[in-house]
């Protein structure tokens, strides 16, 4: 019985067990910063904490063993910024409405990829948009890798800048953290040793604590985490808070008493469909980055595993509703396991049971501190730029939309952001071009979408 199928997709045990390690430590500061961001809209810390853990546990598992793929379905912070920011804080959603509304939105999505949906909206995306989401993504990725290692902060203004390395800091410390990862891994990779990133990563780790002690800067009792942290009155205020509370208190919110007039039915009903629109926009675009990169696209710039991965993602984010959680997505952050040579669904499980394990021991995660796995994120940022090469900057339709994608990532955070703009971009411009040839029914459905949950037509 070989479920993962190593030997056809020429891999191994122990690689496939190194991607999935690697995947989860690159990613370990979403179990940092998604559970911030959500205790900031009625739940605690703690409650969201243990929600994003069995809520990517259970998608790194469902599309490990449903589609045998290496990629990792977590609460990316785009999605959590989504949840929080726009149904929360625009909106007037509480929390329990709003993991309604995500529910309902990915049973959507679930009837999307049964009926071949999910290949459509991926198919409407323009190619150009594509590349500049690859690209986008690409800053994006490094930009999380920068700010991890202190190397930029947020100065007055709306400015990123770089600190000041004049003197002795923090910061400086934390560079030489971030830049020792890097020169280690690319050395180890330029002399042929297997999963250089993953050693870039342990060295940063070394590097971290021997200078951080020496500078007052880490401290080895952090690497003795009391592993009994989570308990009874935790999971009771977790329960309490978040598990169901989309089939209870969040249903009956929306449901109950509602007036329903017009523009109340297309106002809830424009909701659902751009949550599972998100979803399903934001992981074909991360999918088709990650695969590009790992170089599984066929011919046509296609990924043909897509409807397996996108059903494992659907089912997921019901399941993370359910839990608390907000809908989880294929993360960029995937790319780490397959830049080390992850290939199959092993990569994912191994990854969601160190999901499974840092629920149950909290502070586990803070052994691997953010800047540790920076070296990592930056690396997987380059390698996500060779995207920007076969952008075809000599025809606009295609140059612009792509730039503006890559822009709207940078700035806003937010993948599904720049897909929307470089789609109503490149509408814009094929109408100007008066190219309508080229356009798809899907793609004007999609800009209609967006247009509404934008500019709230």
């Amino acid at each position: 019985m070989n479920p993962f199928k190593l030997q056809d997709k020429n891999t191994n045990f122990l690689a496939e067990m190194i991607a999935g390690t690697t995947t989860f430590i690159t990613m370990s500061y979403l179990l940092v910063q998604c559970p911030k961001l959500l205790a900031e809209s009625g739940v605690s810390e703690a409650s969201a904490y243990l929600a994003v853990c069995i809520a990517a546990a259970a998608g790194c598992l469902a599309v490990g063993l449903l589609a045998n793929q290496p990629f990792v379905l977590a609460p990316s912070l785009g999605m959590t910024v989504f949840f929080t920011s726009t149904l929360i804080v625009q909106m007037k959603y509480t929390y329990s409405q709003a993991l309604a509304l995500t529910l309902i939105g990915s049973l959507l999505y679930l009837v999307l990829t049964l009926t071949g949906g999910e290949k459509l909206i991926y198919g409407a995306i323009p190619m150009g948009v594509r590349r500049g989401v690859s690209t986008g993504l690409g800053i994006y990725i490094a930009l999380i890798g920068f700010k991890n290692a202190g190397i930029i902060t947020y100065a007055s203004g709306g400015l990123w800048r770089l600190v000041d390395f004049s003197e002795p800091s923090k910061q400086l410390f934390t560079s030489v953290v971030m830049l020792s990862g890097i020169l280690a891994a690319v050395f180890l990779q330029k002399t042929r040793v297997p999963f250089p990133n993953l050693f870039g990563i342990l060295f940063s780790g070394v590097v971290y604590y021997i200078l951080g002690m020496r500078h007052g800067y880490a401290d080895l009792t952090d690497l003795s985490p009391d592993l009994g942290s989570v308990n009874g009155s935790q999971i009771a205020s977790w329960a309490s808070e978040c598990l169901f509370k989309n089939c209870t208190t969040g249903l009956s919110g929306l449901f109950l008493g509602i007036r329903f007039d017009l523009k109340t039915f297309l106002s809830l009903f424009f909701v659902i469909v751009i949550c599972a629109l998100f979803n399903a926009a934001e992981t074909s675009g991360v999918v088709y980055t990650t695969a590009r990169s790992a170089g599984t696209l066929d011919d046509g710039g296609n990924f043909g595993e897509l409807q397996k991965v996108s059903f494992a993602n659907a089912l997921s984010s019901i399941a993370a509703s359910c839990f608390g959680a907000p809908m989880v997505t294929v993360t960029p952050e995937s790319g780490a396991g397959t830049s080390v040579g992850g290939k199959t669904g092993l990569t994912a499980v191994t990854a969601g049971i160190f999901f499974l394990l840092a629920a149950l021991f909290t502070p586990l995660v803070n052994v691997v501190p953010p800047v540790v796995t920076a070296c990592a994120l930056v690396l997987l940022g380059v390698s996500m730029m060779a995207a920007a090469k076969d952008i075809d900057f000599g025809e606009s339709t295609e140059a612009i939309p792509a730039f503006l994608a890559v822009m709207t990532i940078t700035f806003t955070s937010s993948i599904i952001d720049g897909i929307a703009i470089g789609l109503i971009a490149h509408i814009a411009l094929i109408a100007v071009s008066l190219k309508f040839q080229s356009l798809k029914i899907m793609e004007l459905i999609l800009c209609a979408l967006f247009c509404i949950a934008y500019f709230r037509l």
